[in-house]
This record gives C-alpha cells, sequence and structure tokens, in this order.
C-alpha cells in the first residue's frame, strides 16, 4: 500500500507543521508496517524537507491549490501512483479515485465566513483560473450533495454572499463526504465537525499534534527588555488588530520603564487588511518600546525566538487546536491567550486565559505577567512537562495507528 502525504504547504504556517508532524509518524510506522510512504512536493518543499525525510520517494506537482490543475487533474495524475491521498487540509479536489484520509482542523471558513478573503483579492492573488476552478467545483456541490443537505445546512449555505464563500463551504462538505477518514485535532474541533456535519461523525478520528523535542536553552538577550512574541499569520480570527490596541496601552502603562519589544511573526500575505495593519504596528511605536513585523520565518528562526521570549500572546477569536501554545508550552514560556476554541483544552492549567474584555484589559494582564516573571516562567516550566505528556509522539503514534486500521 503506498500512502501519499501532501507536503505542499511549507513548515511557516500552521497546516505546514502539522504536516511536518504527520509526516514524521508516517515515516516512523512506514519502517515497521506494511506501507510505502510518498510524498506529494512542491519545487519549493522539495528543497525544504529534503534533509528532514531523506529517502522518502517524491512525487513533484507544482500545480497552484485551487487552480484548475489542482482541482480536476491532480487526482487521475496521482491514479496509479498512490493507493491512499493523506490531505493535511480539507480544500483538496473531491474527484481522488483512491481512498482519502483528510483533516479538518476547525470550521471557522464556514461558521465566520467573514473572516474568509473577499472575491477581490483571491482573484488578484490566484488568478482568474482560481475562480474558474472554484466555480465548477460550486457548481459540482449544488448539482451533486446541496440537496442532500439538512435544512439548516441549506440554510446556512443560502448565506454565502460570495463566489469563495460558497467554494469553501462546498470543499469542507465535500471534503467530508468523500473522505474515508475525517481526522481533527482536538476534542473541541471534533465537537464543531460533529454539530455541523452529523452525518459523518462515524469517520472522525482525533489526532493532535506532539512535542518534537525543537526547544532551545532559554536565553535572556537583556534583563532591561521584556520581548513579547505573537505567532499567527494574518487573517481576522487571529486578533492582530485587538493586539495591536492593547500594546497602546501597555506602553502608555510601562512609560520610560523597562523597553518592551513585541515581535509579531507570520505571514503578512497578500490581504489588504494585514498590510494596513503593519502601518498601524509601526505608527503605534513609543520609544523605548517597539514592534517589529518579521513576516515568514524558518522554523530554526522560530524557536530562537521562543527562547529568548518572556511572553506568549495569542487573543485567537478562534482555534480549533492553536499549534503557537503548544510550542510555546514546549519551549517553557510564559503564554497570555484567549479562553476561547481549543486554547483551554490545549493549554490546561498552564496557560494563562483572557476573556479579551477590552484592549485596556488585556494589557494590564500582560504587564502583571511581566512583572511577575519568576511566578510565570515556573508555571511555564510546569507547563513543559504537562506537555511532553498529553502531546508525546508515542500518543500521536497510536492515534495515526487508529487512523490507518480504517483503510487497511
Amino acid at each position: 500500500m503506498r500512502i501519499c502525504l501532501d507536503l505542499r504547504r511549507p513548515a511557516d504556517c500552521g497546516v505546514g507543521r502539522v504536516a511536518v508532524n504527520v509526516a514524521q509518524i508516517l515515516g516512523h510506522l512506514s519502517s515497521i508496517r506494511d506501507f510505502e510512504l510518498v510524498f506529494l512536493v512542491t519545487g519549493e518543499t522539495l528543497q525544504s524537507f529534503e534533509n528532514i525525510f531523506p529517502g522518502v520517494p517524491r512525487i513533484i506537482s507544482n500545480s497552484r491549490f485551487f487552480s484548475m490543475e489542482d482541482m480536476f487533474e491532480l487526482p487521475y495524475f496521482l491514479k496509479d501512483k498512490i493507493d491512499v491521498f493523506w490531505s493535511n487540509q480539507f480544500y483538496i479536489s473531491p474527484f481522488f479515485q483512491c481512498p482519502v484520509i483528510t483533516m479538518i482542523h476547525d470550521i471557522w471558513p464556514v461558521k465566520f465566513p467573514q473572516w474568509l478573503p473577499n472575491h477581490d483579492e483571491v482573484e488578484k492573488r490566484h488568478g482568474s483560473d482560481v475562480m474558474e476552478a472554484a466555480e465548477k467545483i460550486v457548481t459540482h456541490f449544488e448539482n451533486e450533495m446541496y440537496k442532500s443537505l439538512d435544512i439548516p445546512a441549506q440554510d446556512l449555505y443560502g448565506k454565502r454572499c460570495g463566489l469563495f464563500d460558497k467554494y469553501m463551504f462546498a470543499s469542507m462538505y465535500l471534503a467530508a463526504q468523500e473522505a474515508t477518514v475525517i481526522v481533527t485535532c482536538s476534542n473541541y474541533s471534533r465537537h464543531q465537525i460533529t454539530g455541523l456535519l452529523p452525518q459523518y461523525q462515524k469517520k472522525l478520528k482525533l489526532l493532535s499534534p506532539f512535542v518534537r523535542g525543537q526547544a532551545l536553552a532559554h536565553v535572556k538577550p537583556s534583563l532591561a527588555r521584556d520581548r513579547i512574541l505573537m505567532v499567527a499569520k494574518f487573517d481576522p480570527r487571529k486578533n492582530h488588530r485587538f493586539f495591536l490596541s492593547s500594546l497602546q496601552d501597555l506602553f502608555s502603562m510601562r512609560q520610560h520603564e523597562s523597553t518592551v519589544e513585541v515581535f509579531i511573526i507570520g505571514d503578512v500575505g497578500y490581504r489588504t487588511f494585514g498590510k494596513d495593519l503593519m502601518r498601524l504596528g509601526k505608527s503605534l511605536e513609543r520609544h523605548p518600546h517597539q514592534i517589529s513585523f518579521t513576516g515568514s520565518i524558518s522554523e530554526r528562526q522560530l524557536w530562537e525566538y521562543y527562547s529568548s521570549a518572556d511572553l506568549l500572546v495569542f487573543p485567537s477569536s478562534d482555534e480549533g487546536f492553536g499549534l503557537p501554545l503548544l510550542e510555546a508550552l514546549e519551549a517553557g514560556v510564559p503564554t497570555l491567550v484567549s479562553n476561547r476554541g481549543a486554547l483551554p483544552e490545549v493549554g490546561g492549567a498552564f496557560a494563562q486565559y483572557s476573556s479579551l474584555a477590552s484592549p485596556a484589559t488585556f494589557a494590564s494582564e500582560m504587564d502583571k505577567i511581566l512583572r511577575n516573571k519568576d511566578e510565570a516562567f515556573k508555571r511555564a516550566r510546569h507547563g513543559q512537562d504537562y506537555a511532553a505528556r498529553k502531546y508525546s509522539f508515542q500518543a500521536a503514534v497510536a492515534q495515526v495507528e487508529e487512523v490507518l486500521s480504517t483503510i487497511s
């Protein structure tokens, strides 16, 4: 049996880092189980992952995500080369000729379509070919699946305004229908998917990311500086604007006390609001405090930032898991995160939670942690032990074995 894992997303995004997790587990199992592992890569990720997984066969596909080639030609290109396709995201072609394992991390694209890019942003970024493919997928969904939906789902679809909104809705429902197994990453996410897609509950399996041993020894670059990290790509649910507003309050509170260095790590992306937020952030700087936007960085650089941080903030409005929280736990970094989505499930008693009542309140919560670092780092060290136990490699291997048992 040839299992093809989709590694076309780079490791500088959450989906890409989860894919690396899965690759490590499948690589381990392929040496002791009766299957061959194959990677689907692009020219870019071929180089990125060459040294991480030597010896695993690669199939190269440079088709753009959502494109006509990706949606309608890739399944037939892979038809005789693989026996199972494992996707780490739901927006894939519904036309694969083999069993498919689909990962649905969260349902926000259906639940909160206002967070999606609009038609013009998608077309400008991806081109008219992508919009043509989206229109064909939506038509396929409306012809082949829409009538079988229950009334609440039909009503939900009826509220979609734009083509891309409809496409994301159609993709999730088609992915769930066509999948042999639906994999999700938290109990919160499983509950959300079950509520949205109750007819596919029996397909659902849990697979959480694991602690990968990437953390570096903590090094404090300067006692006179407090270093705050936010790790998140720029999309609305991550709440960058709320965080920037809270920094304005924090800087006012701090005046000329110890300098606050803020590093906002993640792909700014092609959407207008990301660039607007960068401009806003730079306008909020108040000497001696600084705000830096790093853009996409390598995984090594990411762990270097964790190793020098005093606090990770993650004020997200909704998360199916929240990988930066797990990474901060692994690195022994104090955390302040929202009490929404799966974050309380992931962080347990070892993260500090915020209701996001107001930017001023969030600023006070950050300030309190930074003024009580000994206590915060003590809690973070306990968090390291907790994360290593709860999110171990062995636990993830057992979860993948359960997934594979359904297709063997």
